[in-house]
């Protein structure tokens, strides 16, 4: 059957073997092909079923990546199901969720994939992690620090799709030679994209309506999703509030908390300089229990979509600065 069901979060490893499975499919048929994605949202499921019901009038290859696949339930499960055994030849399926069971599925849709048209690409260990970034730029020659590499995953807390993405970019800004946790700041403050750093300095600065157009274009830029956008910031805040703590603790001054956490640069050190008369322990400790309850209600799933979280989630931390620790005013609008 030309068709597979792909489970699991760790989209680099799931893009390759899609990119791999299709070059064969279009190798041993030797025809033209197309491409089509479907996110099976209010706008593009019924094309999708178009696409399954009408393959190529030319005689083309049709390639279908869906993602979401947890949201084909009841009778539009049952439909897709009944065309997912009539595929035509020309037609590649690739069925794909981030859930790990295929029981969190319909099951009527997932019943018609077998255990060798079924694959689960299981999130890497940290461990992995690390020795897939030290192979990564060691086949570019380019040395890079045990440090850097716990900075840069402390940081990128997505699969190996945004990890290639990062550590190409910081390869091709390093050039040459040793990347240590310095260089690896210095990207992140001196790139022209927005991302989490960037995102956490408009926060600092109270600036709400360019806090909410950074995301827009990190969310937008397709190489991070909004899981890994509240753990970049989870992880600042938690190293603010580490400075914090040294600092009331009498445990010396501010710039010996620097020191111990390694922050560079004048920038770099004013900006969490700032951050500590913005917000003070008792905030640090609402906006960390905010964020770990935001991942949780991620994770578990919403009916919002990522823009409306994301607002909301810049707004409790940008203009109320750690008043609220819950995202949502109440548990009722998730009913």
């Amino acid at each position: 059957m030309p068709a597979y069901l792909l489970l699991g979060s760790e989209h680099g490893k799931k893009k390759e073997f899609i990119e791999k499975t299709a070059d064969a499919f279009i190798k041993k048929s030797g025809r033209s092909f197309q491409t089509y994605r479907f996110y099976l949202d209010s706008d593009d499921t019924e094309a999708f079923f178009g696409a399954l019901s009408n393959p190529s009038l030319f005689g083309d290859l049709q390639i279908l990546i869906v993602s979401n696949a947890e949201r084909l339930k009841g009778k539009p499960a049952k439909e897709a199901a009944a065309l997912f055994k009539n595929l035509s030849d020309l037609t590649l399926l690739f069925f794909c969720s981030d859930e790990t069971s295929a029981a969190k599925l319909d099951k009527t849709a997932v019943s018609v994939f077998d255990k060798e048209h079924t694959v689960v690409f299981w999130e890497l260990f940290e461990s992995d992690k690390q020795s897939w970034v030290f192979s990564f730029f060691l086949e570019r020659k380019i040395k890079i620090t045990p440090e850097a590499v716990s900075e840069l995953l402390d940081t990128v807390t997505n699969d190996t799709e945004e990890l290639r993405a990062v550590c190409s970019r910081l390869a091709d800004f390093k050039g040459s030679g040793e990347i240590t946790a310095s260089d690896w700041e210095n990207y992140l403050y001196h790139s022209k994209e927005e991302n989490v750093f960037t995102l956490f300095e408009k926060i600092v600065n109270g600036r709400f309506e360019s806090a909410v157009e950074a995301v827009r274009k990190i969310l937008y830029s397709g190489e991070s999703n909004l899981i890994s956008m509240a753990a970049g910031l989870a992880w600042q805040f938690r190293r603010l509030m580490r400075i914090c703590v040294f600092v009331s603790g009498g445990n010396g001054p501010l710039e010996d908390a620097f020191d111990a956490e390694n922050i560079r640069g004048k920038r770099n050190r004013r900006l969490y300089g700032q951050a500590l008369s913005v917000f003070d322990a008792a905030a640090l400790e609402n906006i960390l229990l905010l964020l770990n309850r935001t991942d949780a209600l991620l994770k578990q799933g919403v009916s919002f979509s990522d823009e409306v979280i994301a607002d909301l989630l810049v707004y409790r931390l940008t203009v109320e600065k750690g008043a609220v620790t819950d995202l949502f005013p109440s548990s009722a609008v998730l009913d």
